[in-house]
């Protein structure tokens, strides 16, 4: 039986890291965060502009509204007008009858002007804060626990440096951070290498204090 022959070994892969478009709460600098707030707060003011914007689009309805009540107010002053002549002999009684027909159609004009406007400003509020709420509540829940992750972070990382049973961890962790995340001209300035400068540049780049 041939002897079996050992094949080389596969040299071991590192997994590639997978890249983000968006920084990570515990790598986010300072800047960052600054510049996201403020995209956040730009965003908002222009969805509250829209908002005001389709309001008062939306409460130039009122306008037909205006005209309906108009007409009716008319009719029943033209009801209040035939009124008076139902006394007329011979034509009293047909006086009378159109004018409760006018001051029908004029009362119903009004009601409906007035349902109608009710209608349109509750549109109008509703609309408004669907363009302003909707899209913007989703950001601001993510951009809160963005901070709020990225706070709960520098804690402990703060914490763990001014702890000298836990500063070598701490710094372990930062310096191979940094390898990671810091441009190469950034690491080429440094002095050296070792885990305490790695560590106190990462530090720097958080804002650590």
């Amino acid at each position: 039986m041939p002897p079996r022959r050992h094949l080389p070994s596969r040299p071991h892969q590192t997994p590639v890291r997978e890249l983000r478009a968006y920084p990570r709460p515990e790598t986010a600098t300072p800047r960052q965060v600054r510049i996201g707030t403020a995209l956040l707060a730009a965003w908002l003011v222009l969805l509250v502009g829209l908002a005001v914007w389709t309001g008062v689009e939306v409460h130039r309805l009122d306008r037909q509204s205006m005209l309906l009540a108009s007409t009716g107010t008319t009719l029943t002053d033209t009801a209040t007008g035939l009124r008076r002549l139902e006394h007329i002999p011979v034509v009293g009684a047909a006086v009378a009858a159109a004018a409760r027909q006018v001051g029908a159609a004029g009362g119903k004009a009004t009601a409906s002007a007035a349902t109608s406007k009710a209608g349109i400003d509750e549109l109008a509020w509703l609309l408004g804060a669907a363009i302003a709420v909707i899209p913007a509540a989703p950001a601001v829940v993510v951009l809160g626990r963005f901070r709020l992750a990225r706070r709960r972070e520098r804690r402990a990382l703060m914490a763990a440096l001014a702890d000298p049973a836990r500063r070598g961890l701490a710094q372990r962790h930062l310096a191979g951070r940094a390898g990671r995340l810091l441009p190469y001209r950034d690491l080429a300035q440094l002095p050296d290498t070792s885990v305490e400068t790695l560590a106190a540049a990462e530090a720097a780049r958080l804002g650590l204090r």
